[in-house]
């Protein structure tokens, strides 16, 4: 699970350009996101045993991701919810269960 995170980040990395950019909409962002680098994410799922403390590492660097898509700073105190509904994204665990 640690590798995945890893990896997802080096994908997501590349890409600062496009998230930093205000030309871009957010849903234009998040099929950037969606395409790119939620597949390298969610890579072999189907065969995880998910487990609280693993679900939780991986939303973690989820919710970053997408508080950087949408250049919500820690420090704004944005609840969670209000971040993935900006986003148009679910946690990650109701992503993978559908």
């Amino acid at each position: 699970m640690d590798v995945r995170n890893v990896r997802a980040l080096a994908a997501f990395r590349p890409f600062q350009d496009i998230w930093a950019s205000p030309k871009l909409s957010n849903k234009q962002k998040m099929d950037v996101y969606c395409t790119f680098v939620l597949p390298i994410f969610l890579y072999g799922c189907e065969m995880w045993t998910w487990t609280e403390v693993q679900v939780g590492r991986l939303e973690v660097t989820h919710i970053d991701c997408l508080r950087r898509i949408v250049g919500v700073k820690l420090t704004d105190c944005q609840r969670l919810e209000n971040v993935r509904e900006q986003c148009g994204m679910s946690s990650l665990e109701l992503t993978v269960r559908s």
